[in-house]
Parts: structure tokens; sequence; C-alpha cells
């Protein structure tokens, strides 16, 4: 689980950050 949950979160926390930047 650990394999596919670290990158998962280092592609959606930038993606999230970046979309939030976006909106704001």
């Amino acid at each position: 689980m650990d394999i596919f949950v670290y990158p998962t979160l280092m592609v959606f926390l930038p993606l999230t950050s970046r979309i939030a930047l976006l909106k704001s």
C-alpha cells in the first residue's frame, strides 16, 4: 500500500496547492 500511497501524495499535494492558487 505504501508504495502506491507515497507517489500519490507527492502528485496530489502539488496539484491541490496549484488549484487552490488558481482559484484564489
